[in-house]
């Protein structure tokens, strides 16, 4: 069973700008046990990361994203809240669910937003 908590308890206590992520770096997200987990990025701080899964990630796990763009970057980051989204696909009719997911940088000396806006295919935007 997938722990779930609500992101609100962690807007609360964000400390950095947030920007919107729009397009996607050559960058794959690897689970604690090695495998890769499908994900898009939503957001990101300085610190942070908020991405969308097919499959649920628990909270506290550690996962890895490994960046090989216009530089290789490997990040550490634990899963600190997760929650569904459902989705219905108004075509067909069928239930997707998808899975929300922010995520901290373990090492509190990166900087995620500086890692992203040097990326290939990557756009940020601050959300206010």
């Amino acid at each position: 069973m997938t722990q779930q908590s609500s992101p609100q308890n962690f807007s609360e206590k964000r400390r950095d700008l947030r920007y919107g992520v729009t397009g996607m770096p050559n960058a794959t997200l690897q689970s604690s046990t090695g495998e890769e987990i499908i994900f898009f990025f939503v957001d990101a701080s300085k610190h942070g990361l908020g991405i969308v899964v097919d499959t649920p990630i628990k909270t506290g796990e550690i996962v890895h994203l490994i960046i090989d763009d216009s530089s290789q970057h490997t990040i550490i980051l634990e899963v600190r809240w997760i929650t569904f989204v459902d989705l219905l696909t108004a075509p067909t009719g069928l239930n997707s669910t998808l899975y929300r997911c922010g995520l901290q940088a373990t090492n509190s000396h990166l900087d995620l937003v500086s890692i992203l806006s040097q990326c290939r295919n990557v756009s940020l935007e601050a959300l206010v």
